[in-house]
């Protein structure tokens, strides 16, 4: 048994993939238009414009592949997870 489907089992492993799934559609909702268009996203979110925008373009990229990821493997799901608790 792999460990998604142990994890598909237990209530608490549903919720966690609902809860994965929300955030990788709120991360794909602001890195696909930042990717696309980034000054307008920019003035909508009333930051400073980026003097190349190549820069918005690649965190938003980033973002994107990092969903992607974060959507087929559970590992990297649990490295950013650690990742984030050693940050703060």
């Amino acid at each position: 048994m792999t460990v998604m489907s142990n994890l598909n089992t237990l209530t608490a492993g549903r919720w966690f993939k609902r809860v994965l799934w929300i955030g990788i559609l709120a991360n794909l909702a602001l890195a696909v238009p930042a990717l696309l268009a980034p000054s307008q996203v920019l003035a909508l979110s009333s930051l400073p414009p980026a003097t190349p925008l190549v820069w918005t373009q690649f965190a938003a990229l980033l973002l994107v592949l990092l969903s992607i990821s974060a959507s087929l493997c559970l590992e990297v799901v649990l490295l950013v997870l650690a990742a984030r608790g050693a940050w703060e």
